[in-house]
């Protein structure tokens, strides 16, 4: 579970991926990402949707899971930025999960 700075729940159910195995498949190949549900890959600072059929949502967080950039959308089979700062990333739903957070947002992963 993921909360904002004002303790209301953005994400409900989260998957961490925090092997290397896990980060390199991450969402490769699956249908979907179910409404309320997202992926947290840690370490990481750069991602990619190659080899997935659908847009994400994304937020990239420092080592203090404050947001440093994002929310953003993500369209299928292109290479992210590399965020230098960033030590994780969150992949969401964006079409059916609604996170309202900024640049600077402090949120609380549970």
């Amino acid at each position: 579970m993921i909360k904002d700075s004002k303790g209301e729940v953005i994400i409900e159910e989260l998957k961490i991926f925090d092997t290397f195995s896990k980060r390199l498949k991450g969402l490769m190949f699956e249908d979907e990402i179910p409404s309320g549900h997202a992926v947290l890959l840690e370490p990481c600072n750069s991602i990619h949707t190659f080899f997935m059929k659908f847009d994400i949502g994304v937020i990239y967080l420092d080592e203090k899971d404050m947001v440093i950039r994002g929310p953003e959308t993500m369209k299928s089979w292109r290479l992210g930025p590399i965020v230098k700062s960033a030590k994780k990333v969150i992949e969401y739903d964006y079409r059916n999960t609604d996170i309202k957070v900024n640049i600077g947002d402090k949120l609380k992963i549970l």
